[in-house]
């Protein structure tokens, strides 16, 4: 198989008929020579078995071994072995393996190997005929003896197991009997026939007289096995140390022909795996190999090794790669690795069936084996612990170390002992140390990543409050609770580790917003800095608030960080924009605010008047204003005036006629008789010329009277009474009637002209004058003046409209008028153009001249609905003379609603800065704890009201509309169960009344008239350390109040139902102490909620005791409860993940002798828990009362007016026994419970839940209980401000005036004991409804008593921890 690889040539004398030859020796080592020539034994002589009944036998053959005999060397053939371990092949050619041992059993598992290569077609032939022979012969036989001897012969007795068969089966028996068969081999059926195994030949490793035998080993034994198979007995030995001692070589000692050879054990389970896969496997006992402590695997990379051996295995880099592809942690499944030797080569099985395993154990690889293993003591090591180290000289078997741990770490177990498994035999654990969870600093709680050396926890502050300081807080060595800068590591690690550790805290204080910023041209005015309290913005004269003008000091949640609701800002008081001037332009560059100058400027022509600038007063109006800034009708302009010209001379022999000496105003010059009009350079004009004031303040020409008429001057010749002195030119003339007169030669007259023929325009007239006449020095109209010649009619528009045109007429020489040019058409005056108006936002606008804009147009404005004109706003504007508007700007603002305020104890937001006009929103906020009645948004609406209802944040209190209560077990588990429920309202209420573990509903409609009563079946109580769905919810569709009674003949008492809305997730148990067990009962609100019990007390959970200390844990779903029974459970603390309900009492209490009674309440969560309590007596009692104070937190300072203080710690409490003629005051730093028993001497006992001062309520409704059999003898118990007693009502009645009244000292409250003589439902209220009291009912009977309190409100109290 191997290049010059040599066996011995191991082959043994078969047993024949022959008797072997002992003088035929081999001086071979391990070496038996057959006595039968080699030529004459066949290649499978090893495998001449018969498949069905024959054995072969061996003979024992003793071995002669010369030690100095001359060895044999032989090379290997590829030919079966008689040694063979393997030899599947040859010794089931076609057939299954049938292996030793039990089936299914490590190396014994049953196998099917491949079919082997078969003999040629003629060896088969031959074969079939002589089988085919052999079975004639054989038939003949049997049919022979069974039908020919079986005549003669008397039938045999059958076994006793046969007989139980039918005669048929006992013939077959016989038969086989007849046929040659064995009677001991044919066995009962469900018999295991053992197979016969060969005599071994036993190695003679060990044997002293060799020069190598087993090693000593000290410290320990080697255990010793054998692989028997046929004729060879293979020796395994393996190193088994004592106890506290190991050997690091996990080798074997096998026999290899007389030594001793080491090999690994996965080796040997390998090369028999594989042989199994190639269908062959050594002939034995599979559990040889796990007495050695060798596992049943095959190991891919031994696998390899082996198959590297085999020269004919071909792709050996592709079988690795195999190997490691289907191995799995380096071990291979048994069928992938027969599917590797069938995919390997077709041959590769014969190959590896047919090894020699010896040959193949020698030659691989030890692995590490060795032939001399060392049994060394266990040693345990120092081992390299986190926060610690292992303090011991030895840390090996059976010593004993100390554990030392770093600083702030703890050993868990301080003495440590090596065992003999080479581990410590505790956990070698330094855990850090613990601190135990902080105190709560006053408003505010600590959240904590741990409660172990080097964790921290980090400041949570309450509304309004922060952390003093940027530190945290961290556990030190010491378990003390210190400080250090929160995010610097290194002071962490220093403050933790310090050698001395001073014990801090952290603290809350009241958030201050600093300073508010102080507004330029403003002032404010702080009631203080800090959370809560508010500033007021006043501004200057001229200024007012952007947005708000009251701030407050607010803290956000999300950065913790304490700011102001806004910055205070003064902005300068808006003039809007100036009204328009002719002619001007209102320039401001700055603005329109308050102080903002505005210049201005003129238009050509035009120049500025003393008023060169306007400024925004602080009233918002602009300077120079009188109301509104507006020019005058008919007055001078305010701001810019035409310029003047100047007097224009009157030239010589004239007369000027100016309409003024400003820009545009114009002058004509009446020359006297004789002259005409020109200009000073002599030129003659117009004699209707205007002289006019120009732009540039000028004359544009400067008038002169220029000789021209003689006739006129008189120095003509004509003379005047027969005529006329006729002008004929310039300084020309002659003597006729002149141009337009006729005479007579006497006299002349002017020259008439027909009436004047122009209409007077709309809007317009014409005005008529003689402008040479010395007789009409005015204008007149055109109907009262001749129609003469000279007459000259100019057009003129009325006040408020512009002309179009110039239009002049004249009376001509020839009696005719001269018309100028006609613009059909044309408009000569139309009314002039005011600015645009547009409609005010939120309102319209309605001109009546269809929003021309001109004069004189009016416009009136309207508001939408909602809306309103604001007080200094124009309704009407009209369109004036001077094209300006009359008025102001219209302005619609939403009307007035009336001023809403902050609801006490909670907030308002508006969305415009509370202005409370329409269309603003407020909405409305409670500060945690209180409950929001009326509207949370409100809207100021167009009809100046406002949307919703009036807004109160109340505190939630025992009226409801969901509740989850249950009852307990009383003392002889037939109860009376019962709910008084009434209407929290007029309004009626739909109530649901649910117990779904009783399969008990009701439904049912309450009024506040009267209370009403639903019975349940008693077996919705609780019974011993029960746990049930026994949870009873009562729903309704507006709120209610419940008050639910557990009683039996001489045992009751009531509680107080609390509606879900105040139900809580932590408790304490209130009980007490009796003959009888104190009980609680949890009842669950929600699905999957997970609660938490601290116990206080002896009881029992799932049938395991638990004392004061203990801690477990359990599930409740909606419904279910849990109820647990033992001794007093005072102060056991409930937590749990989601709200539960907490009854809490005792089975049958003496208090503290006497009568037994039940005592049941509802027990209210612990942050509605209260510091201010008084004590008010029982009435008709004489032998006290006793009260329990239980304390919720750790150090809790506790005074009671006439005892000394007393600190409680968490779940604490302190039992006083109180005189009946003595009112206490009851006061805590932090949140107790205080309870009040009646002790049982004349009546039943009974336990009150008492609120404290600060959860007093306002109005109470409750009913009277009946007892078993009887009527409770009831008395209610007020406490009161002594100032608002007498406005006390009950049933709508003032108290009488007989009550009496006693004050608590110390305090301003009073407290009254009133007799309740009638049976049913009583109201008791306050003529005023802010005014709070307490109430407690209670009531006697024989050997029995009731009691609980008559409501209670849950707001949250300030400084609760």
């Amino acid at each position: 198989m191997f290049p010059n690889f040599y066996v011995w040539d191991d082959s043994k004398e078969v047993k024949t008929d022959k008797t072997p030859d002992p003088s035929s020796e081999s001086d071979d080592e391990d070496v038996t020579t057959d006595p039968s020539p080699s030529q004459d034994r066949p290649d499978d002589r090893c495998v001449a078995t018969e498949e069905k009944e024959e054995e072969v036998h061996y003979e024992e053959t003793e071995l002669n071994i010369s030690v100095e005999s001359k060895v044999q060397k032989v090379p290997l053939k590829r030919q079966p072995s008689c040694d063979s371990l393997f030899g599947g092949k040859h010794i089931k050619p076609a057939a299954v393996w049938t292996p030793y041992g039990p089936p299914l059993y490590g190396y014994g598992s049953s196998l099917n190997p491949p079919r082997r290569k078969g003999p040629d077609a003629l060896v088969i032939l031959a074969a079939i005929f002589y089988c085919l022979a052999a079975l004639t012969a054989v038939v003949f036989a049997v049919l022979f003896k069974t039908n020919v001897l079986s005549v003669y012969m008397p039938p045999e007795p059958v076994p006793a197991w046969v007989q139980q068969f039918s005669p048929e089966m006992q013939r077959w028996y016989r038969l086989a009997l007849a046929g040659g068969r064995d009677a001991s081999a044919i066995l009962p059926p469900g018999t295991l026939q053992q197979p016969t195994l060969p005599p071994p030949v036993e190695e003679f490793c060990g044997n002293t007289s060799l020069p190598e035998s087993l090693p000593a080993l000290r410290h320990g034994h080697f255990s010793c096995t054998s692989i028997a198979y046929y004729n060879i007995h293979v020796r395994m030995c393996i190193a088994k140390c004592h106890v506290g001692y190991r050997t690091d070589d996990a080798g074997l000692l096998f026999c290899n022909r007389g030594r001793w050879a080491p090999i690994q054990p996965e080796v040997l389970s390998t090369l028999v795996g594989v042989g199994r896969a190639a269908g062959a496997m050594p002939n034995t006992d599979p559990r040889v190999f796990e007495y050695l402590g060798i596992t049943d695997k095959i190991y891919a990379d031994v696998a390899f090794n082996i198959l590297v051996k085999l020269d004919q295995v071909p792709n050996l880099s592709i079988v690795e790669t195999y190997l490691d592809m289907i191995s799995e942690n380096n071990v291979i499944d048994f069928d992938m690795m027969r599917q590797l030797l069938i995919w390997v080569g077709p041959n590769i099985e014969d190959i590896v069936a047919n090894l020699d395993f010896l040959e193949v154990l020698s030659l691989l690889e030890t692995f590490g084996a060795t032939r001399h293993p060392v049994c060394r003591i266990v040693d345990c090591g120092a081992e390299n612990l986190a926060h610690g180290r292992i303090n011991s000289s030895r840390t090996t078997y059976n010593s004993s170390a100390r554990l030392v741990c770093d600083r702030g770490y703890l050993p868990r177990h301080p003495v440590l002992t090596c065992e003999a498994t080479g581990q410590w035999d505790k956990p070698a654990v330094c855990d850090p140390v613990t601190c135990s969870p902080p105190e709560d600093p006053p408003h505010g709680s600590y959240l904590c990543q741990g409660h172990v050396f080097s964790d921290f926890c980090d400041v949570i502050c309450d509304v309004g409050y922060v952390p003093e300081t940027d530190d945290t807080l961290g556990c030190s060595w010491t378990g003390n609770w210190t400080t250090f800068t929160r995010g610097n590591t290194a002071e962490m690690e220093n403050a933790l580790s310090a050698g001395v550790v001073i014990s801090q805290t952290l603290t809350c204080v009241i958030a201050d917003c600093g300073n508010i910023s102080i507004p330029a041209h403003g002032d404010v005015t702080c009631t203080g800095t800090t959370y809560g309290e508010t500033c007021h913005l006043t501004c200057q004269d001229g200024y007012e608030r952007l947005n708000q003008d009251n701030f407050t000091c607010q803290v956000h949640g999300h950065t913790a960080q304490a700011t102001w609701s806004g910055e205070p800002d003064c902005v300068p008081v808006s003039c809007g924009a100036p009204p328009e001037f002719p002619n001007t332009a209102i320039q401001c560059a700055s603005g329109h605010t308050y102080g903002n100058t505005c210049g201005v400027t003129c238009a050509d022509g035009y120049e500025g008047t003393n008023h060169q600038r306007v400024t925004c007063l602080s009233t918002g109006n602009w300077s120079l204003q009188k109301g509104v800034l507006q020019p005058v009708d008919g007055g001078p302009d305010l701001f810019c005036q035409k310029k003047d010209c100047g007097n224009l001379a009157t030239p010589a022999n004239g007369v000027l006629t100016c309409s003024g000496t400003r820009y545009q105003d114009s002058c004509r010059l009446a020359c006297e008789l004789g002259y005409k009009v020109g200009d000073e350079s002599g030129h003659l004009l117009h004699s209707l010329y205007n002289f006019r004031c120009n732009a540039s303040g000028h004359w544009n020409e400067k008038p002169r009277c220029v000789p021209s008429d003689y006739c006129r001057l008189g120095l003509d010749d004509c003379h005047p009474e027969h005529g006329i002195c006729i002008l004929t030119g310039h300084q020309a003339f002659s003597c006729r009637c002149r141009v337009g007169t006729v005479g007579d030669g006497r006299r002349c007259e002017r020259t008439a002209c027909p009436p004047f023929p122009v209409a007077e325009p709309e809007n317009g007239f014409f005005a008529c004058y003689i402008p040479a006449s010395s007789a009409v020095q005015t204008c007149q109209s055109a109907g009262s003046t001749a129609a003469e010649y000279e007459v000259v009619c100019v057009l003129h528009c009325n006040h408020g409209y512009d002309r179009l045109i110039y239009a002049e007429y004249s009376c001509g020489q020839d009696g005719n008028w001269t018309i100028p040019i006609d613009s059909p058409g044309t408009t000569p005056c139309l009314a002039v153009k005011c600015p645009d108006l547009s409609s005010p936002l939120h309102g319209s606008m309605t001109c009546d001249s269809g929003s021309s804009f001109r004069f004189p147009e009016a416009c009136n404005f309207t508001c939408d609905p909602g809306y309103e004109l604001t007080s200094t706003r124009s309704r009407e504007r009209r369109c004036q003379t001077n094209a300006t508007w009359s008025g102001n700007e219209a302005v619609c603002i939403g009307v007035q609603c009336s001023a809403l305020s902050t609801p006490a104890n909670g907030g308002m937001t508006c969305d415009n800065g509370s202005s409370f006009r329409h269309p603003e929103n407020c909405s409305f906020t409670c500060d945690p704890g209180y409950e929001l009645s009326g509207s949370n948004r409100r809207t100021c609406q167009a009809n100046r009201t406002w949307s919703g209802s009036d807004v109160r944040c109340i505190a939630p209190d025992n009226r409801g509309t969901e509740f989850m209560v249950g009852f307990l077990e009383n003392s002889y588990n037939t109860p009376q169960l019962e709910l008084f429920i009434t209407s929290a309202s007029s309004d009626p209420a739909s109530v649901t009344v649910s117990a779904p573990g009783a399969g008990f509903t009701r439904r049912l409609t309450v009024t506040d008239s009267a209370v009403q009563v639903v019975q349940l079946p008693s077996f919705v109580a609780l019974s011993g350390n029960e746990r049930a769905v026994k949870g009873v919810s009562i729903t309704s569709d507006t709120e209610i109040i419940v008050y639910g009674v557990n009683k039996e003949s001489a045992s009751t008492d009531g509680f107080l139902g609390l509606p879900k809305d105040v139900l809580g997730k932590e408790y304490f148990v209130a009980s007490y102490s009796s003959s009888h067990d104190s009980e609680f009962g949890i009842f669950g609100t929600e699905d999957n909620t997970d609660v938490e019990i601290t116990l206080r007390g002896v009881t029992q959970y799932q049938g395991v005791a638990y004392s004061t200390g203990s801690v477990f844990s359990l599930v409740l779903n909606k419904f279910e409860a849990i109820q647990f029974q033992g001794s007093d459970l005072t102060g056991t603390r409930v937590t749990s993940n989601k709200p539960v309900s907490l009854m809490s009492g005792n089975q049958c209490a003496s208090v503290p002798t006497g009568n037994c009674d039940h005592l049941v309440e509802q027990i209210p969560p612990v942050d509605t828990w209260g510091k201010r309590f008084v004590t008010v007596p029982l009435a008709d009692r004489t032998g006290g009362d006793i009260f329990r104070i239980v304390a919720a937190r750790d150090s809790t300072a506790v005074s009671v007016t006439g005892q000394a203080g007393r600190l409680l710690h968490s779940g604490q409490f302190w039992e006083l026994d109180v005189p009946s003629d003595v009112y206490q005051v009851i006061t805590s730093s932090k949140p107790i419970m205080v309870l009040q028993y009646n002790k049982g001497e004349r009546a039943g006992p009974l336990m009150m839940y008492l609120p404290p001062i600060e959860l007093f309520a306002a109005d109470y409704t409750f009913a009277t209980v009946d007892a078993v059999g009887s009527v409770f003898d009831s008395y209610i118990n007020v406490v009161i401000e002594t100032s608002e007693k007498s406005g006390l009502l009950h049933d709508g009645r003032a108290l009488p005036s007989s009550t009496s009244w006693v004050r608590i000292p110390g305090t301003d409250l009073s407290a009254a004991q009133l007799h309740i003589t009638r049976t049913g439902t009583h109201k008791i209220k306050h003529r005023s409804a802010i005014v709070t009291f307490s109430i407690f009912y209670y009531g006697y009977a024989n050997a029995d008593s009731v009691g609980f309190p008559g409501g209670m409100r849950f707001a949250p109290i300030s400084g609760n921890p």
